[in-house]
């Protein structure tokens, strides 16, 4: 078996990991029966996409100690290559143990999206979302994503996921992020008031930037608000005057331009 394990530094993404090979062979020659070195190394494996031999380890980690320990590893295993049924039968197994283990619940979600199980994946997010105590926004943006697609109601979908997104505000506070995301899916529901008081939210987060101004003065324009959007306009106009020139900036000219153009087809 040891021939096997050979592999090539070259196959080594990370840092060190060559080096935490070496350490967990050396482990394993002196007591071959240690299922956490056999699962430590099956990880590694993982990790440098050698699949076959981190399979093996994960197959040997199983005779030598609790096999429910295994069903996670092997599970990412199974994630990491594409076999996605396979992957979910193992966190299942895992998640009739631990069933609010965190990890083992994201990947279970990302598992079943990547099988086009929208509303599986959904469930299993927003379990994910209650149990994990390392949450970012990006969790719940993905969550609010699969919402959208997860049945065939849209208008269902949009007020999900809106739902979502205002969890998401309640536990890491006004996020840039989320509420840019909620505002999109406001105006896909013909919500513009609420699209208003969201970006209403962000003015201190952002310092009222250009943006800021030129978003505030889009959304107040399809609301009928053209006078104020008009402000919101002049706001920006200013701001921009005293920034120094960049692409950034080039971009933000153009988009007051437009808000420009777009206020003076309203004019009677």
């Amino acid at each position: 078996m040891m021939s096997l394990l050979l592999v090539s530094s070259a196959a080594w993404s990370h840092s060190g990991d060559a080096h935490l090979l070496n350490q967990l062979n050396r482990q394993l020659e002196t007591n071959p029966d240690s299922q956490q070195t056999l699962i430590r190394r099956g990880s590694l494996f993982v990790r440098a996409k050698k699949f076959e031999l981190a399979e093996q380890d994960f197959s040997d980690a199983k005779k030598f100690g609790d096999p429910a320990v295994v069903f996670l590893p092997l599970g990412i295993s199974y994630y990491e290559s594409s076999k996605f049924e396979l992957a979910a039968e193992q966190f299942d197994r895992y998640l009739k143990r631990y069933p609010n283990n965190g990890a083992a619940l994201e990947y279970r979600a990302k598992a079943a999206r990547e099988m086009g199980l929208y509303s599986v994946a959904l469930k299993y997010f927003k379990t994910f979302l209650k149990h994990s105590p390392y949450l970012n926004p990006g969790h719940f943006l993905t969550t609010a994503e699969i919402a959208l697609i997860a049945t065939a109601n849209e208008q269902a979908n949009i007020d999900a996921a809106i739902s979502i997104i205002d969890s998401g505000i309640v536990h890491l506070g006004i996020n840039p992020q989320l509420q840019q995301f909620a505002i999109e899916l406001e105006l896909k529901r013909n919500q513009v008031d609420s699209a208003i008081i969201r970006q209403q939210s962000l003015a201190i987060s952002t310092g009222e930037s250009p943006q800021w101004h030129l978003q505030m003065g889009t959304l107040l324009l399809i609301a009928g608000r053209n006078d104020d959007a008009a402000l919101e306009l002049e706001a920006a106009s200013d701001k921009i005057k005293k920034k120094r020139r960049t692409p950034s900036l080039i971009q933000l000219k153009k988009q007051a331009e437009q808000l420009h153009l777009a206020l003076k087809t309203k004019q009677p």
